[in-house]
């Protein structure tokens, strides 16, 4: 649904209060700013991040184009580099038992949930399975059935002409045109979700790293040179003005059967004492086959986008830990764990919050904060679940829809409602007599 903000009268006081630049000192914000300015030699990655087991691959940052990165691994030794993938693998070693659920502990349940379900396909087409089988993982290969099999299901009784689309559609569209407009949401009172929404929107656009930010023009070339070093790291820090030793990990790569896990990263966020996780929407040619496994399948009494719950999936078995881990260490100075993403991002976190939410009480024993909070901001989310899910978990998640934006009201249910309809007006028009009769009459 859209959202209205209201006029200023009609706020509410926040309830909570953000530090603000009016806060802090001059000469805290000159060094603030100053990491957008330094060289990548002068931003070492977070040896934090790595003590906690966090990942921080960016594929885009090597020394082709960043050469001042002297903190590459073609700079490092061999010895450093062993060093550094044995703190990483024990971190998350010691972090997978932080997490007591049984709920999700099938990592790999969404592709072999595939290759159980999409066998047909292959008997079907074996030859083009074959020759998918041979330049792809197991994992696309199971994707790429998955998706045949959607357009198959689409595509039964789906015989018109072009022309036949075409009428039908102006007919719907005069229908739909008639009728009076959708109820928007309630305007938003509170003026500390309008805040923390504008506020956590960065961290959102941001998740698509330096290609991303090519695409805001003029308005982020106060970002020197982030073009020409095409760092994601970099445009990140800089972006949000980070130091970089609070950019805890992050993955920029194409990784070898990366289904159903979309880039993302985790930072701190001094301003509102958070630990944010920023999934990225879609980008690469894996994201957009995420997006069309989206056939639906049952999860907590409702029904869910396949390839988006694999996604969440992925996450709460792989990096949920090791922030579960991060914050029983600094519980001190986190007050919110946050989850935020667009489009397919925000889909995704929208599921991996339901995930989490079901161990809020964990999560704030671990945090020694029984108001230790939990929240997801989603923007222009795809549609991920069910109604009764959403209002189930409404309490921990809020979504920001522009007006008519179709992202969030496409689905693979909506899909097949617009073909019974284009059916049943291609039948209806015919049985009174024609397209032209109806017209005039």
């Amino acid at each position: 649904m859209s959202t209205r903000v209201p006029s200023e009268q009609s706020l509410k006081a926040p309830n909570m209060k953000h530090e603000s630049e009016d806060n802090v000192s001059p000469s805290d914000h000159h060094h603030h700013f100053s990491w957008l300015f330094r060289p990548l030699k002068d931003a070492p990655k977070s040896s934090r991040g790595r003590r906690y087991g966090f990942s921080q691959t960016d594929s885009d940052d090597h020394l082709h184009f960043n050469p001042d990165n002297s903190q590459s691994q073609d700079s490092l030794s061999l010895i450093e580099l062993s060093t550094r993938r044995k703190l990483t693998h024990k971190a998350r070693k010691k972090a997978k038992h932080i997490i007591h659920s049984v709920n999700f502990g099938d990592r790999d349940f969404a592709t072999q949930w595939m290759q159980d379900s999409f066998n047909d396909i292959a008997i079907s087409y074996p030859m083009i399975d074959k020759l998918v089988g041979m330049v792809v993982s197991k994992q696309t290969r199971a994707m790429v059935r998955a998706i045949i099999k959607t357009a198959n299901e689409f595509g039964q009784g789906f015989r018109v002409t072009g022309f036949q689309l075409l009428k039908a559609a102006l007919f719907i569209q005069k229908f739909y045109e008639t009728l009076p407009p959708a109820p928007v949401s309630r305007p938003v009172q509170d003026i500390a979700l309008i805040d923390d929404a504008c506020h956590y929107f960065g961290y959102a656009l941001i998740a698509y790293g330096w290609r991303g930010l090519y695409y805001l023009g003029a308005y982020a070339q106060y970002m020197r040179g982030f073009k020409d070093r095409r760092s994601n790291r970099m445009a990140i820090i800089r972006y949000l003005q980070l130091n970089p030793e609070d950019l805890l990990g992050y993955e920029y790569a194409l990784r070898k059967g990366a289904s159903f896990q979309p880039s993302y990263f985790i930072a701190i966020d001094r301003s509102r004492k958070s630990i944010m996780l920023s999934i990225r929407g879609t980008w690469s040619l894996y994201d957009a086959i995420t997006d069309l496994v989206c056939e639906y399948r049952p999860w907590k009494k409702g029904l869910v986008h396949s390839g988006m719950l694999a996604s969440a999936q992925w996450f709460y078995t792989s990096i949920i830990p090791q922030i579960f881990r991060y914050i029983s260490h600094h519980h001190k100075e986190l007050d919110r764990f946050i989850i935020t993403g667009h489009s397919l991002g925000g889909g995704t976190a929208g599921l991996l919050t339901m995930m989490v939410a079901d161990q809020i009480d964990q999560l704030r024993e671990i945090a020694n904060n029984p108001l230790f909070d939990l929240h997801c901001y989603n923007y222009a989310p795809t549609a991920a679940c069910s109604e009764d899910l959403a209002k189930q978990y409404e309490q921990f998640i809020h979504s920001f829809i522009c007006h008519d934006d179709i992202v969030g009201r496409l689905s693979y249910g909506s899909a097949m409602k617009l073909k019974e309809l284009i059916l049943d007006t291609i039948s209806t028009y015919n049985t009174l007599g024609g397209f032209r009769k109806v017209c005039t009459q």
